[in-house]
């Protein structure tokens, strides 16, 4: 079936915008040998990963307040919580894998030994969490982000509840 000039162009500006890893000719190929849905699949899954920039409400759970982690970060906690409520840009503290594996050839391979979840955010697409990275100011690099996280763990997550509402929950 021949596609549309307008399909066309939908599909190229979809394998443009999609990170690539490998960023390279294999991985193009692979995208461009896509059926749309399955290119509107994985541009999905990539930019659900994003937070939109909106004000927010906050609601901080009482025993959080007492969590070890809250109290040991509580600043780092209290100046992005003040970003989240006034709807700043979250992007720096997402992982950089949302700017480097919107796609990875890795998750088509075979093999028992294969990361299907390579090019996609467990907690989110699991728990339909996003989390965040807490970092002092002097670690940020590659496009603003955090490099490392202050802690191994997530600390920050926001997750929707029955209503739909955004939540943004300390654990």
């Amino acid at each position: 079936m021949l596609e549309s000039k307008r399909i066309k162009k939908l599909r190229e500006a979809l394998i443009k915008e999609i990170p690539k890893s490998p960023n390279n000719k294999e991985t193009l190929h692979c995208l461009q040998s896509k059926h749309l849905p399955d290119l509107l699949i994985i541009y999905a899954n990539w930019k659900v990963r994003y937070v939109t920039p909106r004000p927010r409400e906050i609601i901080i759970e009482p025993a959080a307040l007492n969590h070890s982690s809250w109290v040991t970060f509580s600043n780092k906690i209290s100046s992005f919580l003040k970003k989240v409520k006034i709807g700043e840009d979250l992007t720096p503290y997402l992982s950089l894998l949302v700017q480097k594996k919107g796609f990875s050839l890795a998750t088509i391979s075979t093999g028992a030994d294969v990361d299907r979840w390579a090019d996609k955010d467990f907690l989110l697409n699991v728990m339909g969490y996003h989390h965040f990275h807490l970092g002092n100011m002097k670690w940020y690099s590659y496009g603003g982000h955090l490099e490392k996280s202050v802690i191994e763990t997530k600390l920050l997550e926001v997750r929707y509840d029955n209503k739909e509402e955004e939540l943004f929950e300390a654990i």
